[in-house]
């Protein structure tokens, strides 16, 4: 997540920005979200296209850049993906003043957890993790973070001795771990960034930006976390949808491991805290909301992780 001061939509940039892919007069832009970068919508006469950008000074090139190889070779392996586009010169990735900058072409449809989900959509949903993995294996080695790079920067922002103390405590666990099951993830695999086409039941992933170098377990364990919070959202048994989904992952007999529950509410707490480190001294109303929902989730988590 980027520090609240840079979430603050503007449209002046966002036009300036469009204009290096698309030609002057043939597009409109609107503003999407802000979270882990600044995302607008690019209508054109052919077709919608997605827009990012985010400061420099927050995010890794070599991420980045990772980020739109991997992307480029699974979609020519046919996994069905948000794929980026090359602007007017041929970059994938434009630097703008202070901005890193790329853009992707729409997948149409509608994400999982706006869908009336079944187990059939599940095991294809578990299908597609399973050939997400084998085409990351596949890619080779990588200039992506690894899941201990990430743990000395979650180490950086927090200032909670108990909470250090619980890092150094568990991270022993990650150096007994066996190597076999570890390469990229694409540690957000959850059903909001899962595109499902009703027309021809497909479904695609997007949302590449948070890819590591860890163990393909903290994937499907942040898959099943999310259908938990569907069920929630829903009221409804998720039990058959996850067993679904671990039948068309290939791990019917899947245990989450305790070192990477731990690993994700460290990781969140230490980027929302990462976040609130940014705010501006004059705010729009809306932000002020936005704080108080960050506050109020960093404390429960902070209670949480105390009991590691």
């Amino acid at each position: 997540m980027l520090r609240i001061k840079n979430l603050i939509e503007n449209d002046v940039l966002a036009n300036e920005l469009a204009g290096l892919w698309f030609e002057k007069d043939t597009y409109r832009v609107f503003f999407y979200r802000s979270s882990a970068n600044v995302l607008y919508l690019v209508v054109k006469d052919d077709g919608k296209y997605f827009l990012r950008y985010s400061p420099k000074e927050e995010k890794d090139i070599s991420n980045l850049e990772t980020e739109i190889s991997l992307l480029l070779f699974l979609d020519k392996n046919k996994l069905n993906v948000n794929k980026p586009i090359p602007s007017k010169t041929g970059k994938y990735i434009h630097t703008y003043q202070d901005y890193y900058v790329s853009c992707f072409k729409e997948v149409i449809g509608k994400t999982l957890d706006d869908v009336e989900v079944n187990e059939e959509i599940c095991f294809e949903y578990g299908r597609l993790l399973k050939n997400f993995h084998k085409y990351s294996k596949a890619f080779g080695e990588s200039k992506l973070r690894n899941h201990f790079s990430v743990l000395n920067w979650v180490d950086s922002q927090i200032d909670n001795q108990a909470i250090k103390n619980v890092i150094a405590k568990n991270i022993d666990e990650y150096k007994e771990l066996s190597q076999a099951n570890y390469g990229i993830v694409h540690y957000d695999f959850e059903l909001d960034n899962i595109i499902y086409n009703e027309s021809n039941t497909c479904l695609s992933v997007i949302d590449f930006e948070d890819l590591m170098v860890h163990y393909y377990d903290v994937d499907v364990i942040k898959a099943l976390l999310s259908m938990d919070e569907y069920g929630e959202d829903y009221s409804i048994d998720v039990v058959n949808l996850k067993k679904a989904f671990l039948e068309g992952y290939g791990q019917t007999n899947f245990v989450m491991n305790r070192v990477h529950l731990l690993f994700i509410d460290l990781y969140k707490y230490a980027r929302i805290t990462y976040s609130l480190a940014g705010i501006p001294k004059e705010k729009p109303e809306w932000m002020n909301g936005l704080i108080s929902k960050l506050e109020k989730i960093q404390n429960e988590l902070e209670q949480k992780l105390l009991k590691y």
